[in-house]
């Protein structure tokens, strides 16, 4: 918000564009304060006394009102009533007349039955539309203007849908009321002007700045060389050159007379269809009002509000705070009602119970306590004794854990205890203000302790809603939030129903589990939470993860989970096209994010970093076009609320004490469109320092090293692939393939390209492509081919790649619908539906998502093509002896429908199954398939190649300077630097390396113990994990400095050593980083070459130490000295030192 107090007059709203008139009137000189227009003494019926005399005889010829009636309504209506001249200058003598018919209809229905009725005046043409409505100064959501402004911004303004029109709107209020009684003194009228806009250029340049070739054309003719082109300009230009796109653009300034000039810039497409309502139930709660306000679009999907404010009387006021410090808090409330949903809490501010800050810490309280208030409850007890009896895997008891759990509350139970107990609540809120708002800071006591004080994790808050806060104890604020968390505690008990009492605790939990929040950040495009992760219930998740993020936006709600200090992994994004799937969709959505980050931190297990999962939940959308729209803007606000929490701000209260490192991959939805390499260069346009490893995934132009380009995760897949091949001396040409994800897929793909077996079936999101005498090799792979071809220039350089403005990454005004689908993923390059229908055999079909009644060559005839693509790879056509998914929903194979892969005789359809989506099939659907004689490796073990290039991306932007950086990484005009290829060759050796010593690792344990090999990647992967904790939390292993070079020279690519020394990768990684790679190279390497399933010996990994150490003489066993922070400290047989006897 910007305050100033300029030396001009701003004729805005008399001179607006459709009129011309004198230069010397305006708005600004009205007593707003007293409700009355002074800027002229010349009568308005004398000023246009023509215009006065011929609507007088319109109404006269109507002979329905005697001629005194008519002068009398006629002069008040002219004179008294303070209607805007704007009105009498360009409405028709026709229109005015009507008006007054109805007027004058309405004053004598009041004067002989009491009636205070006031029609709704509507005058609608091609072009323009006009409205005369009843309003009040008091109670805005009760006046007849009320509906009517609902109406119409629906119909006029389309603000949550650039591609319809967006009309022009002048609205003026009247400073008198239509009836005389005292009771009606605070009633008005506004008359409403709304206009289609002619723009001088209709599809500008997405960073068009020329405020003339943006906005109407007449409108500019009149503000040309204003202040208001300035202001337009100004605030235009703040959108266009945005990293975003998103967010607000805010002009605040006062004027004469206690006035102040609000306009807000917005890009419409992102906002909520009910922005322009929001903003004026925000200006009536700080009760304030407008004389005039505007929507003026611009032709590059910009739009603004403008609006003339100032306070209502002190009669008629409850506020007692300044027109200035209103007006701050107006700015920061619009700000807020941008992001919050529409929800039940809504009308909790409309209707003045609660202001926009308290409904939307509400909201965001309630959006904590749908996803974490439901428990597994009484079933707790049968769950644990199964896995305690049963050869059950943690993921697995989470799984079983999520069927049973009690529902949590919902948003209308939420709502309802809202509702109950405000004074409650504005206690609640109170509390979270002491806590987290830094304006209320006191730091005239103790302070918060050092970093260096704070604990490596977050566990040393309980789980309870106890008020311990041991980092700022003594600070006023915090004892002051410790009283009042206490005495509303009571409070809360004291309640008759329980479900309120317990909702009502969470808020409790929620302020005191915050750690961070830019609730109180100024300029903000989401609201994002960290938490700590103490208020899980470890009956629900009994592994604890390392924090929660919570982000929420205007159309979305987000988690970030996390399993580590350092972790990674993918950002998804979920669309729902129905109330259903919504619904569902929201019931297990952190649930799956907690299921897949636990599964990640599995699959991460020869890498520094953990598993981390995020996910972005999207409100329902009806077409594909917006919920493409939401998932890039959407991802830009989860991304912007977690720069929010990682970065340092004065205006965030710090309660974690420590940085927090996150880095961010592609996944569902994200790994498209160049949003890992938008995500990157705004990390760093926000000050990250660490801002090329912020992602990865990213384009070659940024060093990135996409999955996709480069098959990294397929390098993985296709190791297990030959594993088996080669274990059963099998020619690859000759074994058939089902294939689940098509070639619009990076694994499908990728898949298609490498491997020359003879693929079957394709099945992917535009249908089912099958052929059991074999899919043509060649037309596979064109249509592979056809995914590299890009749609938009080359973006392997600079020049060519989208860049950090508002122009990239979002709609370009200068497209059409179709361009736009295109651009957003809508509609696809290639897929298995563009197969050549001549290649296949009699026998083969192809059967598109939206078909109905085909039939095949078989007699058989498809129904619904939806349904027969989600059943395929359990139908009786599924055969081949190698099933690879791909592609598809999580659980698609479970023990409910698993007998489906098998005949009549008992024999399952497929010989081998390599999965490479992520739990594809369910555990213990794993356990019955491996229980039948089928050979199966899960994505724990075979996709990891992705997340490894991942790792090793960060790594080189981490070791490299800027320079060094840009030279030897960066993709310049399509050209490779030479270090470029050899470093991306290293990376799929290791790969392929890492894959091949878990096969082998997986398949001889197999072998020697008759486990499943999904249990048994499982006991791997958390073996290596435990290990790996254990190293990098000693010094033991860490303070020798010979094996830790040792380990550098062996674990970073030998490209990347021929340009840095290990001592230069030791001074530049982070501290943290260091530990976790060198941990993460000895646990796995160890792991890989032992009999893992069993109780490995100390000595076995002494043994490995030494060889490491180039030492090959024996090793001296000390069972007395040693340090405890040893990794096996908890062992009895200890060993402190490699001594040669």
């Amino acid at each position: 918000m910007e305050l100033s107090s300029p030396n001009y007059s701003d004729s805005y709203a008399l001179d607006d564009g459709l009129s011309e008139l004198n230069e010397g009137l305006s708005d600004l000189n009205d007593d707003l304060s007293d409700l009355n227009d002074d800027y002229s003494t010349q009568l308005l019926s004398d000023r246009y006394a023509q215009q006065f005399s011929e609507v007088y005889e319109l109404i006269r010829s109507t002979e329905t009102f005697s001629d005194d009636k008519i002068r009398e309504n006629m002069y008040t209506y002219y004179n008294e009533l303070g209607l805007n001249e704007y009105y009498f200058r360009t409405s028709s003598n026709a229109l005015i007349a009507n008006n007054l018919i109805s007027v004058m209809s309405a004053k004598i229905l009041h004067e002989n039955s009491g009636s205070n009725f006031f029609p709704t005046i509507e005058q609608v043409t091609d072009e323009s539309v006009f409205i005369i409505a009843r309003t009040s100064t008091v109670n805005r959501k009760s006046s007849e203007n009320y509906l009517v402004e609902q109406r119409v911004e629906k119909k006029y303004f389309n603000l949550d849908d650039d591609r319809k029109p967006c009309w022009r709107m002048q609205c003026f209020r009247s400073s008198a009321s239509v009836f005389k009684e005292t009771e009606f003194v605070f009633d008005r009228l506004k008359i409403y002007f709304f206009q289609k806009p002619k723009f001088a250029e209709v599809k500008p340049s997405p960073s068009e700045l020329d405020i003339g070739l943006l906005l109407d054309k007449d409108f500019y003719t009149n503000k040309k060389d204003t202040i208001t082109e300035q202001i337009f300009y100004k605030l235009n230009k703040k959108l266009v050159d945005s990293k975003t796109g998103m967010g607000l653009a805010i002009n605040c300034e006062p004027r004469t007379n206690n006035v102040y000039r609000l306009d807000v810039a917005f890009k419409r497409g992102y906002v909520h269809k009910d922005f322009y309502s929001r903003i004026s139930d925000a200006i009536t709660l700080h009760d304030l009002y407008s004389k005039s306000k505007y929507i003026d679009p611009l032709s590059n999907k910009v739009c603004l509000f403008t609006s003339f404010l100032t306070s209502l009387p002190k009669n008629q006021s409850t506020i007692e705070s300044s027109v200035e410090d209103r007006m701050a808090s107006l700015v920061d409330s619009i700000i807020l009602t941008s992001i919050v949903p529409t929800s039940y809490i809504s009308s909790l501010n409309v209707d003045r119970i609660l202001t926009i800050h308290e409904a939307s810490y509400c909201y965001c309280v309630s959006t904590f306590i749908q996803h974490f208030s439901g428990s597994v409850g009484p079933y707790v007890a049968t769950v644990d004794n199964l896995a305690k009896n049963s050869q059950v895997s943690q993921s697995e008891i989470h799984e079983i854990k999520s069927k049973l759990k009690v529902q949590s509350f919902t948003s209308l139970q939420v709502y309802t205890s809202i509702s109950n107990n405000p004074e409650i609540v504005k206690m609640l809120f109170q509390h979270f203000d002491l806590l987290h708002n830094p304006k209320l800071q006191k730091t005239n006591e103790t302070t918060a302790s050092s970093s260096s004080e704070k604990a490596d994790s977050d566990k040393e808050l309980d789980s309870s809603t106890e008020y311990k806060y041991p980092r700022r104890i003594n600070q006023p604020n915090v004892i002051e939030a410790e009283a009042l968390a206490k005495r509303v505690t009571r409070i809360i008990k004291l309640l008759e129903d329980p479900d309120e009492i317990e909702i009502l605790l969470y808020f409790v939990k929620f302020n005191n589990y915050t750690l961070r929040t830019n609730f109180y950040v100024p300029e903000k495009i989401s609201l994002s939470f960290r938490f700590n992760c103490g208020f899980l219930s470890k009956l629900d998740y009994p592994k604890v993860p390392y924090g929660i993020v919570l982000i929420i936006g205007p159309h979305f709600t987000g988690f970030h989970i996390r399993f580590s200090e350092i972790s990674r992994g993918g950002v998804r994004v979920v669309q729902s096209f129905s109330d259903e799937a919504y619904t569902r969709n929201k019931l297990q959505i952190f649930d799956e994010a907690y299921n897949l980050s636990y599964t990640q931190s599995l699959k991460n297990k020869d890498i520094p970093e953990g598993g981390s999962k995020g996910v972005i939940l999207l409100e329902k959308t009806s077409t594909k076009y917006k919920a493409d729209l939401f998932t890039r803007s959407s991802f830009m606000c989860y991304v912007d609320g977690m720069l929010d929490l990682i970065l340092p701000n004065r205006h965030i209260v710090d309660l974690l004490g420590k940085d927090d490192i996150y880095f961010l991959g592609p996944d569902e939805h994200t790994g498209t469109g160049g949003l890992m390499d938008w995500a990157s260069e705004y990390a760093k346009f926000k000050g990250l320092k660490y801002w090329r490893s912020f992602t990865t995934g990213k384009a070659p132009y940024l060093g990135g090293i996409p999955h996709d380009k480069y098959g990294m995760t397929t390098a993985s897949i296709e190791a297990f692939v030959q594993g088996i091949l080669n274990k059963y001396g099998l020619k690859e040409e000759e074994v058939t393939r089902f294939l689940t994800g098509g070639p619009d897929g990076d694994l499908g793909s990728n898949a298609l390209k490498c491997s020359n077996t003879k693929t079957l079936t394709v099945l992917d999101k535009s249908g089912v492509l099958h052929d059991p005498n074999g899919l043509d090799i060649n037309e596979l792979r064109r249509l592979a081919y056809l995914r590299d071809e890009p749609a938009t220039p080359d973006k392997t350089s600079p020049q060519s790649s989208p860049r950090l403005t508002a122009s990239t990454l979002k709609l370009s005004s200068s497209r059409d619908i179709e361009a736009d689908e295109a651009l957003l993923g809508a509609s696809s390059k290639t897929c298995s539906m563009k197969y050549n229908k001549k290649l296949l055999s009699s026998r083969g079909f192809m059967v598109p998502e939206e078909a109905t009644n085909v039939t095949l060559p078989d007699g058989f005839v498809v129904k619904n093509g939806y349904k027969f693509r989600d059943e395929f790879h359990l139908s009786a056509y599924a055969k081949a002896d190698l099933f690879n998914p791909c592609g598809g929903r999580p659980s698609s194979i479970t023990p409910f429908n698993v007998q489906r892969l098998f005949n009549e005789s008992g024999k399952c359809y497929y010989k081998f199954i390599v999965e490479g989506s992520n739990v594809y099939i369910t555990q213990n659907a794993r356990r019955f398939l491996e229980s039948k004689g089928v050979v199966l490796f899960k994505d724990a073990s075979t996709n990891k190649g992705g997340v490894t290039s991942s790792s090793y991306e960060v790594l080189l932007s981490l070791v490299l300077d800027d320079a060094t950086y840009e030279k030897v990484a960066v993709e310049k005009n399509g050209v490779v630097p030479e270090f470029r290829r050899k470093y991306v060759e290293d990376i799929l050796d290791i790969i392929r390396r890492n894959a091949t010593m878990e096969f082998e690792a997986l398949w001889s344990e197999g072998l020697r113990t008759g486990t499943p090999r999904c249990d048994l990647t499982d006991v791997l992967s958390d073996k290596i994990n435990d290990l790996k904790l254990k190293i990098k939390s000693s010094s033991t292993l860490f303070g020798d400095k010979e094996l830790v070079h040792n380990v550098l020279r062996r674990c970073v690519p030998g490209s990347l050593l021929e340009i840095v020394t290990v001592e230069k990768i030791i001074e530049r990684l982070p501290k943290m980083y260091l530990r976790a790679l060198f941990a993460s190279y000895l646990a796995s390497n160890f792991f890989y070459n032992q009999k893992f399933s069993d109780d490995t010996s100390v000595f076995s990994f002494y043994e490995y130490i030494t060889s490491l150490k180039g030492c090959g003489d024996a090793v001296k066993v000390d069972k007395e000295v040693f340090f405890d922070d040893s990794p096996f400290s908890n062992i009895s047989l200890k060993v402190t030192s490699l001594t040669k006897v």
